[in-house]
């Protein structure tokens, strides 16, 4: 039989509890049995000007109007944006950026895009160089090549949590507003397009944010709206850019197909070697005569198709197709009222001739084919003085024409002269006539004869024989031992 140990009532013996007092009964308790505790977790924020209990992202109390911030978190983003200046004047002093495109390659490859620039008329090269211009419109969200303090600066704008307080909030914008500003203030590059999207992004979450705490502030609304129109302007300069990289590309494609000069690109090089002429190996259907090099000294002659060997100022060599004999007959004609009628001589298919400046002019006409050949008259040194060499002065002497000592040696010398065609004296045998002009001299003993050929020194200019070239007539004289 059990009492309470508090009104001392009898209890029943299965009874947890005094039927009278209701204190528990010590027999019925298990050891194990815990007793019901209350947990509280979180914080509970209060208005500190009115005590008013205060919502998560409320930035002001919706009692009394009191804006709530945090000086801790405002140090917080003040250290955010010491950061970002300390990385932006870092890259901007960094002596060396990332090395990127035809930096990066190896010797062979950069040796093989040289080659392939040459074969194509350099389409390649013009590609690389307007690509960058398309690439931000093509792929806008493309990352660029960064260096170690750039991706140190990306990765902590794109992680960084903004505050929730409405001055922290407003002053995150408008440092945001200040890069933004800054990217579409700027010369636009590669990297401009990347940090204004991360900016961007940033701006988008702050906006956000701050329409849910901040609904409807001016300050806000208005500082997001710069951001908006800074980024637009950079978006702008991209369209603009792509506009000029396609045109440029397109403008140049059409040029290289209407000239047809896909492929002969490294025929072209060559041609600056030699002394800016045009040299091509391939036939053009749409052939036009030229106005540069030797061609403008013949007449034009009108067809539709040929191709241009070699175009300089030393030489002209091209073939034109499907051209009638009549045509040939009309085209040597054209050429002798130039002047190309010095020493003329015509077969049935061939026509050689000189002009009074000494040029060379060949024309053949075989099976509907008219090639045409052009040499400018080779001239020698103009301050051509007569050589000291003990053997010269065994030689006739010849004063005021160009020459040039070609080999000078103790045994032997061997005198190049050039001559104009202007004036061709009786005496001596005209270019059509063969007359060697070489005189040797046997031994020191023997008696040293004049060259065939060589007027003496008060003979004025004249012609001499044994025309190495068809457009210039030159006298050579060779003595020695």
């Amino acid at each position: 039989m059990a009492f309470c140990s508090n009104c001392g009532q009898q209890l029943d013996d299965n009874a947890k509890f005094c039927s009278s007092c209701g204190t528990p009964n010590p027999a019925q308790q298990t050891p194990q049995e815990e007793k019901r505790k209350t947990v509280y977790e979180g914080e509970i924020r209060k208005c500190p000007n009115c005590g008013e209990v205060i919502d998560s992202f409320t930035a002001k109390c919706p009692s009394c109007g009191f804006e709530l911030n945090s000086k801790k978190v405002s140090s917080a983003l003040q250290d955010f944006i010491n950061s970002i200046n300390e990385y932006d004047r870092i890259i901007a002093n960094d002596p060396e950026p990332p090395k990127t495109g035809f930096k990066t390659w190896s010797k062979g490859i950069k040796i093989l895009w040289v080659i392939l620039n040459l074969l194509t008329s350099c389409i390649p090269l013009v590609v690389y160089l307007v690509f960058p211009l398309i690439k931000p419109f093509i792929l806008p969200k493309s990352t660029p090549v960064l260096s170690a303090d750039e991706k140190r600066k990306a990765s902590l704008i794109e992680n960084y949590a903004f505050p929730n307080e409405r001055e922290a909030t407003i002053e995150a914008m408008l440092f945001t507003k200040s890069k933004m500003a800054f990217l579409a203030s700027e010369k636009f590059d590669k990297k401009t397009l990347y940090w204004t999207n991360l900016w961007n992004t940033k701006a988008e979450q702050l906006n956000q944010r701050a329409g849910i705490i901040l609904k409807g502030d001016p300050v806000v609304e208005t500082t997001y709206n710069e951001i908006v129109t800074s980024r637009n302007k950079v978006q702008k300069a991209v369209k603009t850019r792509a506009i000029i990289g396609a045109s440029i590309i397109v403008a140049f494609l059409v040029f290289i197909l209407v000239s047809g000069s896909l492929f002969k690109g490294i025929t072209n090089i060559t041609s600056l070697f030699n002394g800016g002429g045009t040299t091509q190996s391939q036939s053009d259907n749409n052939f036009e005569w030229m106005e540069t090099g030797l061609s403008t000294k013949l007449p034009k002659i009108d067809t539709g198709k040929g191709h241009i060997y070699t175009n300089d100022d030393n030489e002209l060599w091209l073939s034109i197709d499907d051209v009638t004999y009549n045509q040939f007959e009309s085209y040597i004609t054209s050429c002798k009222d130039m002047g190309y009628s010095i020493d003329a001589e015509k077969d049935t298919h061939k026509y050689t001739a000189y002009n009074d400046a000494g040029y060379f002019l060949e024309l053949s006409c075989w099976t509907d084919s008219l090639d045409i050949e052009l040499k400018a008259p080779l001239a020698g040194d103009e301050n051509f003085k007569w050589p000291d060499h003990k053997l010269a002065t065994i030689i006739p002497k010849l004063e005021g024409i160009t020459g040039a000592a070609e080999t000078e040696k103790d045994d032997s010398i061997k005198i190049t002269l050039y001559y104009s065609l202007v004036a061709t004296a009786s005496a001596f045998p005209s270019p059509s006539v063969s007359t060697p002009t070489t005189s040797m001299v046997p031994s020191p003993s023997t008696s040293m004869p004049t060259t065939s050929g060589l007027p003496s020194p008060s003979t004025s200019t004249t012609m001499a024989s044994a025309l190495p070239s068809p457009s210039t007539s030159i006298a050579t004289a060779t003595a020695g031992f």
